[in-house]
């Protein structure tokens, strides 16, 4: 994503990529943003709190982050609850009590 994007708005990795269970996808911050590749539509996004670069079908695109393109895997599912008519579960993992 660095030769896409630009290393400049990038930054360097501030940690190793890590795997989220809960959803698949494998994250690593850096110093300007949030590398993610994710599990469901297998892109790669950088993500800061007001813009989302992603690799797109026509090459690299962006957007506001609290936006999706059509063709973004999660958009059917954000639309699909924004209707209403479900229930949404949530189970709190195990903490530590020290």
């Amino acid at each position: 994503m660095q030769n896409l994007a630009g290393a400049d708005r990038v930054g360097d990795c501030a940690e190793d990529e890590r795997h989220i269970a809960g959803n698949g996808n494998s994250e690593q911050k850096t110093t300007k943003g949030l590398l993610v590749l994710s599990a469901l539509d297998n892109r790669v996004r950088f993500i800061t709190p007001d813009r989302t670069w992603i690799n797109g079908p026509s090459g690299l695109v962006d957007r506001p982050t609290i936006e999706r393109f059509d063709w973004e895997g999660d958009k059917r599912l954000v639309d699909a609850l924004r209707g209403g008519g479900y229930f949404v579960y949530f189970r709190h993992g195990a903490t530590n009590s020290a």
